[in-house]
């Protein structure tokens, strides 16, 4: 009786550790089958972090040629080839803009990812007075939303708050939601006033870093002061 006792303790503990353990070859299977989705998860997702920022830079190209003015030169909501002379005309046009420009793109993680709203200010200043303006908008549309009314709000005018609210109201005036974007509206508006702000105060030298980048020195919005 004694030796069936512990005959039975022993196959206890046996199952209770096969329960609760692993034995050395199911630990070499499991590391094997992670090694081997690491192997193809790895180049996936460099390949589609790749595309991202490629879709990213040419997304920040077009709204950028909106607001330069060439927006006229896209048919079909496609960009031209870009030759020669279209490449005349675009720094052209930015160069007249340079003292006074920003983009600013508002976006739900600081990692690459599109625009919540983005906006892009550009003024010509002759003697504290606005003589030309550009304004676009980004993520508000299906393609770069060129603010004209806005920009005609803006020309002979001193740059000042009340003048940008006025041109921010202009630009989202016939603005309306589809689906559950209407937060985008008042998002907008607010986004336009701060570039324009900022493109009146001046283009930096060195376009800040983004707050919580890893390559500012500084984090939050005081690299943007």
């Amino acid at each position: 009786m004694e030796l069936l006792t512990r005959s039975g303790e022993q196959s206890g503990r046996r199952r209770a550790f096969g329960r609760n353990g692993y034995t050395l070859i199911e630990m070499i299977i499991v590391m094997a089958i992670i090694s081997i989705l690491i192997a193809i998860a790895v180049p996936l997702y460099q390949k589609s972090l790749l595309r991202t920022k490629e879709s990213l830079l040419k997304n920040n190209l077009f709204t950028l040629r909106t607001v330069a003015g060439l927006d006229s030169l896209i048919s079909d909501g496609l960009a031209p080839e870009i030759d020669g002379g279209v490449a005349d005309a675009i720094l052209e046009e930015a160069a007249r803009f340079a003292a006074h420009a920003r983009y600013l793109k508002v976006r739900e993680r600081t990692s690459y990812a599109f625009a919540v709203v983005s906006a892009a200010a550009a003024l010509r200043i002759e003697n504290a007075t606005i003589v030309e303006a550009r304004l676009a908008l980004g993520g508000v549309a299906l393609r770069p939303w060129r603010a004209r009314e806005a920009e005609g709000i803006l020309a002979g005018k001193r740059a000042d708050a009340a003048l940008f609210t006025r041109a921010a109201e202009a630009a989202l005036a016939q603005a309306k939601p589809s689906g559950d974007n209407g937060f985008k509206i008042e998002l907008a508006r607010r986004i336009v006033v701060r570039a324009l702000t900022l493109a009146a105060a001046g283009t930096p030298k060195r376009v800040p870093a983004l707050p919580a980048s890893p390559l500012a020195s500084v984090s939050g919005d005081v690299i943007h002061a």
